[in-house]
């Protein structure tokens, strides 16, 4: 992961967990919980990054898409510190979150312009594109009579976004 701040390295080593659990009758939805360890950094070995993804099935080509993300400390550290981490945390997750937001409506747009004859509607991919990709997300073809709206809400240590 790159750093932008001149009294940190460049870069540190970033590790992720993932878990994934299904909900509601048929697969209408699932849930991933995400626990991000930095290290390489000052003071990484005390906190971590958790966010939790919900996505429900809304119809059969719409689905809702809620994050939240926040930090959770393992050890007590100085307020100073503790404000630095926290406010590069949240506009790292706030920017991460925004990429994903509009490569979701990339998605959505370059679906809706396919032609019928995929009828399926299941995107075939082989394997050099595959590993090209960056953050490999799908989502389900949303209706077009309705945009995606995007809400964000922040309360104590953690922040949320959901996209509709």
């Amino acid at each position: 992961m790159a750093l932008n701040h001149a009294m940190a390295p460049k870069s540190c080593v970033v590790t992720e967990k993932q878990i994934i659990s299904r909900f509601g009758r048929d697969g209408d939805g699932f849930i991933v919980n995400k626990e991000t360890q930095n290290s390489g950094v000052p003071y990484a070995n005390d906190f971590t990054i958790q966010c939790i993804y919900c996505v429900s099935k809304i119809s059969d080509h719409e689905a809702r898409i809620k994050v939240h993300g926040g930090i959770v400390y393992k050890k007590n550290i100085w307020s100073v510190v503790r404000g630095y981490i926290e406010k590069s945390t949240y506009q790292g997750l706030d920017d991460h979150y925004s990429a994903l937001e509009k490569m979701l409506r990339d998605e959505c747009q370059r679906k809706a312009m396919r032609p019928e004859s995929n009828q399926d509607g299941v995107d075939r991919y082989d394997e050099e594109s595959l590993s090209s990709v960056e953050d490999p997300i799908t989502e389900n073809q949303p209706t077009r009579s309705f945009p995606p709206r995007i809400r964000a809400v922040k309360r104590g240590n953690f922040i949320s976004k959901q996209l509709v």
